[in-house]
């Protein structure tokens, strides 16, 4: 019983989270991720948004060095610092699916500049 009460929770989230992502997508794009997955019975959403950031998501040089920018942004030091480690993070991890990840003491180096 609660084995399946936990699989009608994955499956509803599912269903909640990839009719989100469809309602925000035009109607081209939601032909393409259709024909995508013609013959599979179970598509689940992290399926249909890699499929859609793998045909669609495209980061060119400019969207590398705004993110450079983003994670060096000027940090308040009256705010948590959890906010700073979130902002080099977050660039890392963009960089990282971007294919330039950025290298560990370059992350540390930022941050040691913004805290100092």
């Amino acid at each position: 019983q609660a084995h399946k009460m936990e699989n009608d929770n994955i499956r509803n989230m599912n269903e909640a989270h990839t009719g989100l992502f469809l309602g925000t997508i035009g109607e081209d794009y939601k032909k393409y991720i259709g024909s995508s997955f013609i013959g599979q019975t179970t598509r689940t959403f992290i399926d249909i948004f890699a499929s859609f950031i793998t045909k669609y998501g495209k980061i060119g040089p400019f969207d590398i060095e705004n993110n450079k920018t983003r994670m060096t942004q000027r940090w308040d030091p009256n705010t948590p610092i959890e906010l700073l480690f979130n902002q080099i993070n977050e660039a890392a991890e963009f960089s990282f699916y971007a294919g330039h990840p950025i290298a560990d003491n370059n992350k540390v180096q930022a941050m040691e500049v913004l805290i100092l």
